[in-house]
């Protein structure tokens, strides 16, 4: 297949340093996801750090200028269910967006990126106790309560910590 040939790549999906080269072999910031997939094997999930962050500072600047027009502020959150790694919430948090996570795994990868708590999110509809405590350890920012029955769950974690 020449280049020519090669389907077009969506860059609203595809990081911007993706290329078709002539071969039709797909590359992702200069590494050839052949190479990736004889290397790591497959499935494998490839991630372009440059092209995360760039989207990373586009969204939180966007979304800071348009809350600035109508004379409020917001804070712009990454959804680690989307992916969530160690850098992932690293690179998140360093590019000023806080880490919304919705397990205690999820949690735990926030924090052990080193993501204060404060700057993190939990939410989820099948909060254990065990979670709802650690977030309150770790000093969670938000905490989503998604059910009558977990505002008394909260509540009653919160007067055991006193």
């Amino acid at each position: 297949m020449t280049a020519a040939a090669a389907p077009a790549l969506d860059r609203n999906v595809w990081p911007a340093s993706t290329r078709v080269d002539e071969d039709g072999v797909v590359s992702i910031g200069g590494v050839r996801l052949t190479d990736v997939a004889r290397e790591h094997g497959t499935p494998a999930y490839v991630l372009d750090e440059a092209d995360f962050r760039g989207r990373a500072r586009a969204y939180r600047q966007a979304f800071t200028e348009a809350c600035a027009q109508i004379g409020t502020s917001v804070d712009v959150y990454y959804a680690g269910k989307a992916f969530l790694s160690v850098a992932v919430a690293r690179w998140a948090h360093e590019e000023g967006l806080r880490i919304d996570t919705s397990t205690g795994g999820e949690l735990a990868v926030a924090l052990r990126a080193g993501v204060p708590g404060v700057d993190i999110g939990l939410h989820g509809n099948n909060k254990s106790d065990a979670e709802i405590e650690r977030a309150l350890e770790a000093g969670v920012g938000r905490l989503v309560i998604d059910s009558l029955g977990e505002v008394d769950r909260v509540a009653d974690a919160v007067l055991r910590r006193r």
